[in-house]
Formats: structure tokens, sequence, C-alpha cells
């Protein structure tokens, strides 16, 4: 059952995509924001076809198959599909990374009537988070190169045979090395 005209002007307004089926699973609404996201909005698609437009891959980078997707879940297996994340490869080639929840749509006699899809474009946020953890990475591998580095430096100084004796701005000796304790006879804690 197609949505009344006054439910089709609230959906059209919204800025997240909304897709609503039929109990087949033939698509027979989609937003503008919907139709933005995927870049295209064929009606009277089934289940099957859901991709023959627009390519939905897993964040894996995996091709989604047709009846594991959100959507066909809700309609082939009345299952509620909460925070789920995919990519969008549009008919244009630019990709977005999407988050949506389905759900069957249940007639007042309890009975499904079709499934409803609300998805967000998540890209700006997924690439923010990526670059966030990429420096993350980035910092600890050079915390530990550092670390290495000073370490293997430790381990020089210390196999040294000068005396090497390290110095603050107050003249505090803040290093004295293995040598420097034979030379001048007095241990590191003196």
């Amino acid at each position: 059952r197609a949505p009344n005209l006054k439910t089709i002007s609230i959906l059209r307004q919204l800025v997240d995509g909304v897709i609503l089926t039929d109990a087949q699973g033939r698509i027979i609404f989609v937003n503008p924001a919907a139709n933005q996201l995927h870049g295209v909005a064929e009606l009277g698609v089934a289940v099957e076809d859901y991709t023959k437009t627009y390519h939905l891959w897993t964040m894996d980078g995996e091709p989604y198959p047709p009846e594991d997707l959100p959507l066909a879940r809700a309609v082939l297996r009345a299952e509620t599909v909460v925070n789920a994340f995919w990519r969008i490869q549009r008919p244009d080639g630019s990709e977005i990374i999407a988050q949506g929840d389905a759900r069957p749509v249940l007639g007042d006699d309890g009975i499904q009537e079709g499934a409803v899809l609300t998805i967000r474009d998540m890209t700006a946020q997924y690439n923010a988070e990526q670059s966030a953890r990429a420096e993350s990475i980035a910092r600890e591998v050079v915390q530990r190169t550092l670390g290495e580095k000073l370490e293997h430096l430790r381990l020089l100084l210390e196999a040294s045979l000068d005396a090497v004796i390290e110095i603050d701005t107050d003249s505090h000796i803040v290093y004295w090395n293995t040598q420097a304790q034979v030379i001048f006879g007095s241990s590191r804690e003196e």
C-alpha cells in the first residue's frame, strides 16, 4: 500500500533517505535524500535487482549480496536491522559510506505490508574517524621508534669508553654513564 499524499510530503522533506517497499519487496517510494545518496531512484525494483543501477559493498569492500542488504532482510525475513554500515557506489562512480536502519512495515492487522529503510551519509564522519585512527597509529609508531632509538642511544652511551655526563640548565647532573663512574669514582646515585 502506497503512503498517502500527506505522508509522502513529509517524507520528501527529511534529510535522511527513506525507501519504502511493498510486501513483495518492490520499491514503491524513494525520497529525494535517498535518491541523492544512491544517485538514482527507480520504482518497482524487486529485491534481487536493488543493485542493478548502483553497487553496494560491505565495509570490507566485498559486494553486498542482495538478499543480505538491510532492506532485503526487513522484507524477506521480517528482521529489524539497526545501525548497519555499507558503501554505495553511485552510477557516476562516486562512493559514500551509508548508515541505515531497516524495519518491516506492519498493517493494523499485524500483517507485513512492506519495509522501510532510512539511510544517512556518514562519509565525512567515517573519513574523519579513519584519519584520526591513522594519526593515532602514526603517533604510536613514532613514540615506539623514538623509544627504541633512545634505548639504543642509552646502550651506546653505557658501552662508551669515554665518560659521558649530561648537565641540565640548572647545572644539575642528570645523566652519568658507567665509564664516568669508573673515571670519577662516584656512583650515579652520588
